[in-house]
């Protein structure tokens, strides 16, 4: 008889504690991106989430951006007006001004969203060394400010240099 009384205040105890674990319960909702969805590459080195709100993904082949309901791709490509200098890119960060430093197997590029072009550090960066080689790492210390880390070095760049 003891025994049973002390079985069910046990079993009562259990009872009683479940309905509070479970409105403490957090449940996530998890969506896979991959090439079904439109992500050029499965393979992806970088995301970044811009100050509109877009989700850009530097993959093996290309960047992919993505607005909530579709994505687009930007690819090396001689036909498409707004190409990507090359297709691996291995690193994406933004400055203050809403551009973009793409980082690939082949150097350093920027990408101004209002145009939607990528454009050439040589004409940003006047007379200074342009990082060559797979860009490892971006600091965008500000927008005339950068360092830039590849495999054949650390490199700073400053547009007020030749000033």
């Amino acid at each position: 008889m003891n025994r049973t009384i002390i079985k069910l205040f046990f079993y009562l105890c259990i009872l009683t504690a479940l309905p509070s674990y479970a409105q403490n319960a957090v449940h996530y909702y998890f969506k896979t991106m991959d090439i079904r969805n439109g992500l050029s590459q499965n393979t992806v080195y970088q995301i970044l989430q811009d100050r509109k709100g877009f989700m850009w993904f530097g993959t093996k082949d290309g960047i992919n951006r993505f607005d909530g309901n579709e994505i687009r791709t930007y690819r090396s490509d001689v036909q498409q007006r707004n190409a990507v200098f090359n297709n691996d890119i291995t690193f994406i960060a933004g400055d203050e001004n809403g551009y973009m430093w793409i980082g690939s197997f082949n150097g350093i590029e920027l990408f101004d969203p209002y145009t939607e072009e990528f454009l050439s550090l040589d004409t940003y960066f006047p007379g200074q060394t342009m990082p060559t080689g797979i860009v490892s790492g971006i600091y965008v210390e500000s927008s005339s400010k950068e360092w830039i880390s590849t495999k054949n070095g650390l490199y700073f760049l400053d547009k007020n240099a030749g000033v």
